[in-house]
């Protein structure tokens, strides 16, 4: 195999390995972080999430292919350093997609299925848009354009989305200065609370973006903010435990 196909399988492993665990302590403290209904809703999301990306994976590397080749820069990506260059790059355009994703509707009615929990957790890292890819790929299209090889963009993604997805968890409170530099687990309980004053704040994906907001970045109080969920995804879960509830009696005949 080579590294571009191993890099999103470690990465995948890695992160379902930190959700395990989390789920795991989250039982045994009996803390409330977990809740099996949503958590279930979580894990079916991210099955149809997975199986969608990699089609729209291969689709959107083929697109933006001739992208690259009709561009004259170009980055060998054969030191360390053009590679955090990649990072820096690629974050910064996911913040203006992601910002982009709360401003305009129709983007919105993708990845507002990501913001419909009760509950923040590493599952609710899972919980992305089964066709979100489909609108976010022009927001790749310059990071391409400035001479970065697809394939190469399309092994960093998912290791770009393990950060993202590790600021979900729970567990880890305020830390001082990183919480001005990046995307950290407080400042992502901010993105992710529904109270009025907490609302569309921090979009960032691994850095903050202070200067691209205009604005100083919201900070939270943990004993002050509200995930609510919504009656869907509450049917949803209800809907998938009667299926599971079906099954079992069917069997049992």
């Amino acid at each position: 195999m080579t590294a571009h196909e191993v890099v999103p399988l470690v990465a995948g492993g890695v992160m379902f390995a930190a959700f395990a665990l989390e789920g795991v302590t989250s039982f045994v403290r009996r803390d409330g972080y977990y809740d099996p209904k949503d958590t279930i809703v979580n894990l079916a999301v991210a099955l149809g999430y997975i199986l969608a990306s990699l089609g729209l994976g291969v689709l959107i590397t083929l697109v933006l292919y001739p992208v690259w080749k009709l561009t004259p820069l170009r980055w060998s990506m054969d030191r360390w350093w053009h590679w955090v260059v990649l990072f820096v790059v690629n974050d910064f355009f996911f913040y203006w997609s992601h910002r982009a994703s709360h401003k305009y509707r129709f983007m919105w009615a993708s990845h507002w299925v990501h913001h419909n929990s009760g509950k923040l957790n590493l599952s609710t890292g899972m919980r992305n848009s089964w066709v979100g890819a489909a609108i976010d790929w022009v927001f790749f299209v310059p990071v391409v354009a400035l001479g970065f090889p697809p394939l190469y963009l399309a092994a960093l993604v998912p290791v770009a989305s393990g950060w993202d997805y590790m600021t979900h968890t729970p567990y880890i409170g305020k830390l001082p200065v990183l919480d001005f530099i990046f995307n950290t687990p407080s400042n992502h309980r901010v993105h992710h609370a529904t109270n009025p004053r907490y609302l569309d704040k921090n979009l960032g994906g691994l850095m903050a973006w202070l200067a691209a907001r205009g604005v100083e970045l919201e900070t939270i109080d943990d004993t002050d903010h509200t995930f609510a969920p919504v009656w869907s995804q509450e049917r949803a879960a209800d809907m998938v435990t009667e299926f599971i509830d079906r099954l079992a009696r069917e069997k049992a005949r």
